[in-house]
């Protein structure tokens, strides 16, 4: 038995504290908790094109480190960038190579909570096909599931596919296809997320139909393998004639998925949380996350997480 308590009225938080020298630059952070519920905290570095890491230990961050060498150049920007997944001491991080037009996504991984990566291995084997904005999710077998998003080799016929590892990431099976379900494409430069919870597998993602740039969800029942369904997990009907870079991110608790994404659909950029029910895969609701906040009026890239007390 465990409760799952809703609430923020209890969360206390610390002084902030430095992860890394500004030196190593910051860009598109991303955060797990390894093995030792210590946290690890991945960003880019676009002057050098480099992956870095660094962990907690005993109270402060170690020294960062690069988990790709000048070999293997990564994409990242204040947008979009490297993404990574944890359970237990096993991470996964996966980047782009740049220039994307001609490169590879790639997989690195880490059994030691953080302190070590080894040597990236390919996941997208699209033979002249492009790739982007690889996420990452882990599934009950420990194995790594990669989204990413995939054109031609013209940069069209963009579409969101998943490609899935039975070997720990040393090798991965041909991409499915996750997107399409609104009947138009996708919004081809807005990142995605994707989450594993038992069997279900689901991307969340900015559509495109004819311009209404709505967020979307598929889903898979079969861990990834392959992609029965979709929904408008947003509702706000935002018309936009140009791409807007903002990608979402969701939560499953029990059956229910937790979305969080911005829209301009009124006039400003306004943050919002959707619950939508996975058995009959619909959407419940969609909140205003900027009730209260009052004279923030530019509002982007929201995350979220998820924390279940059990006995």
């Amino acid at each position: 038995l465990s409760n799952i308590v809703y609430s923020q009225n209890n969360v206390n938080w610390n002084m902030c504290m430095d992860v890394a020298s500004s030196a190593f630059s910051n860009l598109h952070p991303r955060v797990v908790l390894n093995g030792s519920d210590e946290p690890v905290v991945l960003w880019g570095n676009s002057s050098v094109n480099r992956v870095i890491i660094s962990h907690m230990s005993s109270g402060s961050f170690t020294t960062p480190i690069w988990i790709n060498t000048s070999n293997f150049p990564a994409f990242a920007a204040s947008w979009a960038g490297p993404d990574l997944a944890a359970k237990g001491d096993t991470i996964y991080a996966v980047f782009k190579m740049t220039p994307e037009t001609n490169n590879h996504t790639y997989i690195t991984k880490s059994i030691d909570g953080g302190t070590s990566f080894n040597t990236p291995v390919v996941v997208d084997n699209i033979a002249d096909s492009i790739s982007r904005f690889p996420t990452v999710a882990i599934d009950q077998n420990g194995n790594p599931v990669v989204a990413y998003m995939k054109f031609n080799s013209s940069f069209m016929d963009s579409r969101w596919v998943v490609s899935k590892s039975y070997d720990g990431g040393q090798t991965f099976a041909a991409d499915v296809k996750a997107s399409g379900w609104s009947g138009g494409t996708i919004c081809d430069c807005c990142p995605g997320s994707i989450i594993m919870y038992g069997n279900n597998c689901l991307v969340t993602y900015r559509d495109n139909l004819n311009n209404i740039r709505d967020t979307w969800t598929s889903i898979s029942t079969n861990g990834g393998q392959s992609f029965s369904n979709g929904w408008n997990v947003d509702g706000n009907n935002w018309f936009l004639t140009s791409c807007p870079s903002m990608g979402p991110d969701a939560v499953i608790i029990g059956d229910t998925l937790f979305a969080v994404f911005a829209s301009s659909a009124s006039v400003s950029p306004k943050c919002y949380l959707s619950k939508s029910l996975i058995s009959t895969q619909s959407l419940l609701s969609v909140s205003d996350l900027s009730v209260g906040l009052n004279g923030v009026s530019q509002q982007n890239f929201p995350r979220i997480s998820s924390c279940i007390l059990g006995n």
